[in-house]
This record gives structure tokens, sequence and C-alpha cells, in this order.
């Protein structure tokens, strides 16, 4: 994990960082379509690619993250964070237990100790995860959280918090209109960065998507390999993840020539 300030320093050029990788996909998108010497450094930091390094609940693993971008290395990051304790696909019958509710936004009483365990590790991530947005947000670095739009997270104190924040938007989307069969609506906070257009990604169907003209496929239960369906709709759709690349090297670009004009003047 250390390897991302030697790489940064051997490269001469700050890093993308994808904090919460899982697939992978934003990393991918970002490094896709660019010449080998114009493609952009990205970094992916998931606790199931590296057990160990990649823990963010952890105050050791927090530091060093924070090390990067207060040693200015970063000049991206995009934060997937993870909904599996914070889902309201959980309140709804057929999915696995509830762990929080309106009233309890920070776990159910009386909860089983592996289920205490999960509202806990959720909790620790949130709470990194916005002051991490908020860190960017002031030191000007291109930043964005993505839940999804039910999530109970977006109710919290951390979210109300950031979303007050100067610059800082939110706006919400929804999967099929980049060719899923289910709608997953998603919120997007974001910050140095233009997502405006995922404004126009929002299926006005209902039970049937205004994009294909097909019947939603319903994220509820398990699918029949066994795997819940909610969990099977987690990888962005390529077409999402190549927009989103987009609208950040942009942001690049557009730092840059501030810079030069900045030059000159």
């Amino acid at each position: 994990m250390q390897n991302l300030s030697s790489w940064a320093h051997t490269a001469n050029s700050k890093v993308y960082l994808e904090i919460f990788s899982g697939s992978g996909n934003w990393s991918r998108a970002m490094r896709h379509g660019q010449a080998s010497r114009l493609a952009p450094r990205v970094f992916e930091l998931d606790v199931e690619h590296e057990p160990a390094l990649g823990d963010l609940s952890t105050r050791s693993v927090q530091r060093v993250v924070r090390g990067w971008l207060r040693g200015q290395l970063l000049q991206g990051v995009w934060l997937g964070m993870p909904c599996s304790s914070w889902s309201m696909a959980r309140n709804r019958p057929n999915g696995p237990p509830a762990l929080r509710d309106g009233d309890h936004l920070l776990g159910l009483p009386g909860l089983s100790s592996g289920d205490s365990l999960k509202v806990m590790l959720g909790n620790r991530l949130a709470c990194f995860s916005f002051s991490f947005f908020l860190e960017c947000a002031q030191r000007g670095i291109p930043a964005a959280i993505e839940n999804p739009a039910t999530s109970w997270v977006w109710r919290t104190k951390w979210a109300e918090h950031a979303a007050k924040q100067t610059n800082v938007k939110v706006i919400d989307f929804d999967f099929c209109a980049f060719g899923t069969q289910w709608r997953k609506r998603t919120r997007v906070m974001y910050v140095h960065v233009n997502l405006d257009t995922l404004s126009s990604c929002k299926c006005s169907g209902r039970g049937c998507c205004s994009f294909s003209q097909l019947p939603h496929k319903a994220l509820e239960g398990k699918a029949p390999s066994g795997a819940f369906w909610t969990k099977i709709a987690e990888p962005y759709p390529p077409r999402l993840s190549s927009l989103l690349a987009k609208a950040y090297r942009e942001s690049r670009l557009c730092s840059v020539h501030r810079a030069l004009m900045r030059m000159t003047a």
C-alpha cells in the first residue's frame, strides 16, 4: 500500500485513487482508451484485494490514506462506499435481517454479536468516507461518494453535514439508464468534478424502464446461484464507468488550464 507514494514520485505525477474499489470498474474505465504514456495513474484500494493493507476500518490504514492526500499525491478520488449494512433492502421482505431503521441509524438495539460487528464496521467506514471527502473538498481535489439513493447513510449527520458545504452537489440516477435490467436508483455526492449530466439518467418508468421499455428486475431475494440480487447488482455498468471516467479526466484538464492561466496572468 505504501507503494502509492513511491509510484507517484517515480512517475512524477499525481494519482487517481479508487477507495472500496470492488470490481474496479471505475479504475478500469479511467485507464481505458488512453495511450500508455498518457494513461492516468490509478490506484485501487479494497479490503477484498488486500485484507490487511486495504482495511480502512483501522486507524493505521486511514492515516496512510490521509497522508497521501495531505502529501499532495492525489488528483482525484472515488469512494464506492460499502452499503451492505446501510441497505434499506434489509428492511424489506425476503432480504437479509434489518440492521438499522429511521430511528436507529447507527444500529438497531438487540442485534446479535455478528450483526453488531457489521454495523460497527459500516459506521466506521461511513465516518471515514465523509470525513475524507470533506478534506478533498477543502483541498480542491475532485471527489465523489456513491451509495444507493435509499441507503440509510444519507440520513446520517456525516452525510447531511457534507451536503451543506460549498461546491458540494448531490444527484440521483438509475443504473437502468446504462443498460441494466434493474433500475437501482443511486445517489452520488460530488465536488470539484462535473457529474451534472447524471441528472438526465433517471428513469421515469413505474415497473417498466423508460430507457429500454422493458420491465425492471426487482432486486429482492436470491438468484438461482444463491447470491443476493443486491450483491449481483453492485458493479458499475461499463457505460456508467466510462461517463464517470470522462468527467474526471475533464476535471483534470480544467485544473491544468486554470494553472496555465494563472502562470500567464
